[in-house]
């Protein structure tokens, strides 16, 4: 009985972080709508690659992204996303289920997703 008592108590303190993170698909860090992904880099502070991709980030957290490259003429992708504790949480290409944190920063049009890895440098679509 009281390992049954002391099993429930470590598990409330485990899940307890997890059943209180904000998650959700709403609008809070204004980013509904299409942007253009213009360049993309390991660091902010690195050279920046110049690229051609569109991604749409729709209501119910749905992202739809738009690539152009040269080699593989045109990459059309839909996956998940949410938005937990003011970051943009992002589902893993090709990995459903697993997400990528994306911090966020905002600035009237423009904004840069720092995800792991690599920063992405967004123009939003008007």
């Amino acid at each position: 009985m009281i390992k049954k008592i002391t099993l429930l108590v470590l598990a409330s303190v485990l899940f307890i972080p997890i059943a209180n993170a904000e998650k959700n698909v709403t609008d809070s860090l204004g980013i509904h709508g299409k942007w253009n992904v213009w360049a993309e880099s390991p660091s902010k502070d690195k050279e920046k690659k110049k690229v051609e991709n569109v991604w749409e980030f729709k209501p119910g957290g749905v992202l739809h992204a738009v690539s152009k490259d040269p080699r593989t003429k045109t990459l059309d992708l839909t996956t998940k996303y949410h938005i937990e504790n003011g970051a943009i949480m992002k589902e893993r290409t090709g990995r459903p289920g697993k997400f990528d944190r994306c911090t966020v920063e905002k600035k009237d049009a423009e904004m840069i997703l720092g995800c792991p890895g690599l920063y992405f440098f967004m123009t939003k679509v008007n």
